[in-house]
């Protein structure tokens, strides 16, 4: 799980620097003077890029964050189970002490009836 979200993260910063190159060419485009200004082929080449990277993004940012909630389910499922866990052993150590104790008045019984 731990390796999913690494994945995910990483993917996150790979898209970050083609994003900014992407948005940075098209606002250099679309601030030429106006008798350079041409919406071209490599102008909406670039306008998809850019929706197609922020699209992207947005997906593995919610997948990141479901991982993060899958994360913390789990690490309270962890914490849940590993508390049962010490009631149970605590509770093991006095059902073995009390079963001592019976052994202890059984035989003191059977001591005194002979």
């Amino acid at each position: 799980m731990e390796e999913a979200r690494k994945t995910l993260q990483n993917s996150i910063e790979d898209k970050a620097g083609p994003l900014k190159l992407a948005r940075t060419r098209l606002t250099v485009r679309t601030q030429k003077p106006d008798p350079e200004t041409v919406r071209d082929k490599a102008e909406r080449s670039l306008e998809k890029e850019v929706g197609d990277l922020e699209q992207a993004m947005r997906r593995l940012q919610i997948e990141l964050r479901k991982q993060d909630a899958d994360i913390q389910r789990l690490q309270h499922s962890q914490s849940q189970l590993e508390a049962d866990l010490q009631d149970k052993t605590a509770a093991l150590s006095i059902e073995q002490e009390c079963e001592g104790l019976q052994r202890d008045l059984t035989k003191q019984m059977a001591s005194r009836q002979s």
